[in-house]
């Protein structure tokens, strides 16, 4: 068993690869040619694909207790259960759940993470509730975020043309502040426990990424095409290679197949651990992130690709400073400059689309920043013009007549809350994001400002609230990755 954990990544892949060889003996994968390879092709491997990730993930989430177990007969020691095992497989299936899509509802995404939260809690108060509150982690976060929840419910009812559609925006914008306030009444779990879950949280996004590219991979072949036409920057590399289908469709058996969030769920474990000082960890963080550079070549998420890249930067930029011995002196040196980046790549993308156009194909990504800066001359500017605007702005666009696309916010989340919130609504998201900078500072712990970084990047891209799936689990690895304390207090996981 210690064998099978040491390697678990080399045994994933393995299985990985037996699956594809048999399903390719057994004629599953018929050979297609390019252009008759349909989405419903790849529709049909979607048992195949959730069963065997599936049965790794349990494998996976299971091993630590295995291990545990193992050792207590020799000990005699005993298991802890409430406080450890049983919410770390709450959480660990909660996490798998929001990159397979097995259940996506709100129920389904939220039941796993509340579950291993009323297990593990200590229900037990000791003194002033009000002080037992602000002793929480994330009280911060709470409160900016509760702020702000409050501010674009005025907004919904006092100024939106229409309160039914500008409720219905900010009924998903809601789950900004819910998770943060269950993490509130949560005593916390306990470093142990978040050690050994960004463990289980590495082995499941490396389940999902080799099946995820292996199956990609099995169908160009199958094709007779080359798994190193992923390695380019066109968007259009499988249309120019002659497929009707796009990249998006190779990710329709997993459920959710907005790349950029995906991507984020798979770099929030990378940044918790890729600076840990387990040397174990940090391997397999690099691993899995090598493995999220190739998945966003595969996909074209330009804006996955350069935040796994600016990770890379980072990871290589601290090993030459802890080789010269100056992040003994300055830790958190490298993360307020990754900081600065991201504050920089948002200002010049939000207010000079034009320059990363190249890079990014902004097309109607700069259109719509654009309609957003002519929306700013014609609303009260410290109000906003209500929560429905961008919906009233867009929604009579060619694109959603023409094409049958249903475009209704403006892909950044700084022009979306300026424009429909005013000054005010800006302001207090942009206290959201301090508030983790803040709590980053209490914990000690650099790696929370390289992920309060990563999310400045992600609101130039799209919406937070854009897909409640989406903003659901975000919110939820954002709390548990801010009850994380810095590695120097870190126990040693299972």
């Amino acid at each position: 068993m210690s064998c099978l954990s040491r390697y678990f990544y080399v045994v994933v892949v393995g299985i990985a690869l037996i699956v594809v060889g048999i399903v390719a003996l057994t004629g599953a994968y018929p050979r297609h040619t390019p252009d008759s390879l349909l989405a419903a092709d790849v529709l049909r491997y979607t048992p195949l694909l959730l069963t065997v990730s599936l049965l790794m993930v349990f494998g996976a989430l299971l091993l630590p207790w295995i291990l545990a177990k193992r050792e207590a007969r020799t000990t005699g020691a005993k298991l802890d259960y409430r406080h450890h095992f049983a919410p770390l497989l709450c959480f660990g299936l909660g996490y798998a759940n929001l990159l397979l899509g097995i259940v996506p509802t709100y129920l389904g995404l939220v039941t796993p993470f509340l579950l291993g939260i009323l297990i593990d809690n200590r229900w037990r108060r000791q003194g002033n509730l009000l002080q037992t509150l602000r002793a929480r982690s994330l009280y911060p976060l709470a409160l900016c975020a509760a702020l702000y929840a409050l501010y674009t419910a005025i907004v919904a009812l006092a100024w939106s043309s229409s309160r039914e559609r500008a409720l219905d925006y900010w009924d998903k914008e809601i789950w900004l502040f819910l998770v943060p306030l269950c993490f509130l009444i949560y005593s916390g779990p306990s470093q142990r426990l978040l050690r050994s879950f960004w463990l289980g949280a590495l082995r499941i996004g490396w389940i999902y990424i080799v099946t995820v590219l292996t199956f990609f991979y099995a169908l160009l072949i199958s094709c007779g095409s080359s798994p190193l036409i992923t390695l380019t920057l066109s968007k259009d590399y499988l249309h120019d290679a002659g497929f009707v289908i796009s990249t998006t469709h190779m990710l329709m058996p997993f459920t959710f197949t907005h790349y950029t969030y995906v991507g984020i769920f798979l770099l929030t474990p990378i940044v918790m651990t890729i600076r840990s000082s387990s040397r174990s960890l940090r391997l397999q963080a690099e691993c899995l992130l090598l493995g999220v550079i190739l998945y966003a070549y595969a996909l074209q998420a330009r804006y996955l690709l350069l935040m796994a890249l600016l990770l890379v930067a980072y990871a290589v930029a601290c090993k030459l400073l802890d080789w010269v011995k100056v992040t003994r002196r300055q830790p958190y040196l490298m993360s307020y400059l990754m900081l600065a980046g991201a504050i920089l790549v948002s200002l010049v993308y939000t207010t000079s689309p034009h320059l990363t156009a190249g890079y990014l194909e902004g097309g109607i990504r700069n259109e719509l920043l654009q309609m957003s800066y002519q929306a700013l001359r014609e609303i009260p500017i410290w109000i906003g013009g209500g929560l429905d605007y961008a919906y009233n702005l867009l929604l009579p666009l060619p694109v959603n007549i023409e094409q049958e696309s249903i475009i209704v916010q403006f892909h950044n989340q700084y022009m979306q809350m300026l424009v429909q919130s005013g000054i005010i609504g800006l302001l207090l998201w942009i206290s959201i994001l301090g508030s983790m900078l803040w709590i980053a500072r209490r914990q000690r712990n650099v790696a929370l400002v390289v992920l309060t970084s990563l999310w400045i990047i992600l609101c130039n891209v799209d919406l937070l609230s854009f897909i409640h799936r989406y903003v659901v689990g975000v919110m939820f690895l954002l709390c548990l990755a801010l009850s994380t304390q810095g590695d120097d207090k870190l126990q040693r996981a299972d």
